[in-house]
C-alpha cells in the first residue's frame, strides 16, 4: 500500500473528486474514499481538490443540511409538503449534471487522478451492495474500476479490483474507537441485529430471528437486541417475547451500541442484507473485537478477511437464494459459541489482530494509500490513460 515509489514532493499526484452536494446517497457513499484519498494526499504533499457535478454547491450543501437536520424530520413529517418542496427546489438549483464520464450512478464515485507527466487515470469506486457492476458506461470509462463488494463467483473485465466496504459514521471517532480497544469486557457476547434481509426486506427476517434465538440459548452472559424493522413486527415481536429476548422498533443508540460492542468478548454481525460485508465490520475491526460472523463472506476485500484470523464462523450458511441455514446449523450455534468462550485466548487473539488490520489496511489514509497504489502500479507497467 506504499505509493511512495512514484509519488515524491517533486512528484505529487493531484485527485479530483467529483461530488454532487444535493445527493444524499451519492455523498454518504463516498465519503469514507475521499476522506482516504485527502488524508493520504496531506501525508505525502499531493493536491486533493472536489469539483461540483452541479451548479451552487455552497447553496445546495446548505439546503441538503437543513433536509437532513434531525431535530426537523418531525417537521417534515408532518409536513410533507414543505419536504417536497425543499426537495424540488433543489433539483431545479442542481441543473443538469457534468459528470467528467457524461454517466451518473448514486453508489459509484468518480475520480480523475493526475499523475507528475500530467497523465489523468479515471477511477471509480463502487459501493453498491450488489455484486453485479449495474452501470456499463462507468466500467467502460474508467481504468481502474473499484468494487467494495466484489464477488470472486463473478466474473469481472481484469481492471476491476476488490476495495473495503468503509463506513462513513466511524471517520470521526477513530480516535475513540482505538481506545476502546482496552475496554473492560463486561459481556460473553453482544447480538445487535436489524431484523431484515434477502431481495425484499423480509426474506432475510427469519434467518435473523434464528440466530438469536441461538444466542439466547447460550450458557454466557449477553447483550441481545433485535430491531426489528420488516415483515410482520408484532408476531416477531410476541416470539422473542415469549423466549424473554429484547426487541425494539428504535435502533440502538450509535454510541451505545459500539459501547457494548466494545465490552463484549464475541461481537456477533451478520452479512448485510444483499450478503455484503457490513459497515458493521469496519467499527468492528476499528475497536479490535472478536468478530463473530454468521458465515463466511461471500465477498473479498483487497486484503482478505480470514476465518479463525480475523473472525469465528457460526456455520449458519445463507446466500442468495438460500434465505436460511438448516435446522442443524442454527441448533449448533450455543455449542459453538460455548465452546469459543471456554478458551478466553481465542477472542484476544482475534481482537489483537483485528485491531492490527484496521491500522494496516482500513483507515483511511490507508486506503487513500492503496487507491493511489493501484494507480501507481499502471502507471509502472506503461499502462496509456484513456
Amino acid at each position: 500500500m506504499n505509493s511512495s515509489k512514484i509519488w515524491t514532493r517533486e512528484r505529487s499526484p493531484t485527485v479530483k473528486a467529483f461530488i454532487r452536494p444535493f445527493n444524499y446517497w451519492y455523498d454518504f457513499y463516498n465519503i469514507y474514499y475521499r476522506e482516504s484519498l485527502r488524508s493520504h494526499l496531506e501525508a505525502i504533499k499531493g493536491r486533493y481538490e472536489e469539483i461540483s457535478m452541479s451548479r451552487f454547491p455552497t447553496v445546495l450543501r446548505k439546503l441538503r443540511r437543513i433536509r437532513d437536520a434531525y431535530r426537523l424530520q418531525p417537521v417534515f413529517t408532518q409536513a410533507k409538503w414543505f419536504a417536497t418542496a425543499i426537495d424540488e427546489l433543489g433539483s431545479k438549483l442542481e441543473g443538469p449534471i457534468q459528470s467528467p464520464s457524461s454517466s451518473f450512478q448514486n453508489t459509484t464515485g468518480q475520480y480523475l487522478i493526475m499523475t507528475a507527466d500530467g497523465s489523468e487515470y479515471r477511477v471509480c469506486i463502487d459501493s453498491c451492495d450488489y455484486g453485479e457492476i449495474r452501470n456499463a458506461d462507468l466500467l467502460a470509462w474508467s481504468d481502474i474500476y473499484f468494487k467494495t463488494n466484489y464477488w470472486p463467483s463473478l466474473s469481472y473485465p481484469p481492471h476491476v479490483a476488490p476495495m473495503v466496504n468503509g463506513d462513513p459514521l466511524v471517520i470521526p471517532q477513530i480516535a475513540q474507537f482505538r481506545s476502546s480497544r482496552l475496554q473492560e469486557k463486561k459481556y460473553d457476547i453482544c447480538f445487535i441485529v436489524r431484523v431484515w434481509g434477502g431481495k425484499d426486506e423480509v426474506e432475510g427476517v427469519e434467518h435473523n430471528i434464528r440466530l438469536i434465538e441461538a444466542m439466547a440459548k447460550a450458557k454466557c452472559s449477553k447483550f441481545l437486541l433485535a430491531y426489528l424493522v420488516a415483515g410482520d413486527i408484532a408476531t416477531s415481536g410476541r416470539r422473542l417475547e415469549r423466549q424473554g429476548i429484547p426487541w425494539s422498533t428504535r435502533p440502538l443508540p450509535a454510541k451505545e451500541l459500539w459501547q457494548v460492542s466494545s465490552q463484549s468478548r464475541l461481537n456477533v454481525i451478520r452479512l448485510g442484507m444483499h450478503y455484503c460485508v457490513p459497515w458493521r465490520v469496519t467499527g468492528a475491526l476499528a475497536i479490535g473485537s472478536c468478530m463473530v460472523l454468521d458465515r463466511v463472506p461471500l465477498t473479498r476485500w483487497p486484503e482478505p478477511l480470514l476465518v479463525g484470523e480475523h473472525f469465528l464462523d457460526l456455520g449458519a450458511e445463507t446466500a442468495p437464494g438460500q434465505s436460511m441455514a438448516t435446522d442443524e446449523q442454527y441448533a449448533a450455534i450455543p455449542e459453538k459459541i460455548e465452546a469459543w468462550l471456554a478458551d478466553a485466548g481465542t477472542s484476544r487473539r482475534i481482537g489483537l489482530k483485528n485491531g492490527e488490520y484496521f491500522d494496516r489496511f482500513l483507515h483511511p489514509k490507508q486506503v487513500g494509500a492503496h487507491i493511489l497504489g493501484r494507480v501507481e502500479r499502471l502507471v509502472a507497467t506503461g499502462h496509456v490513460a484513456t
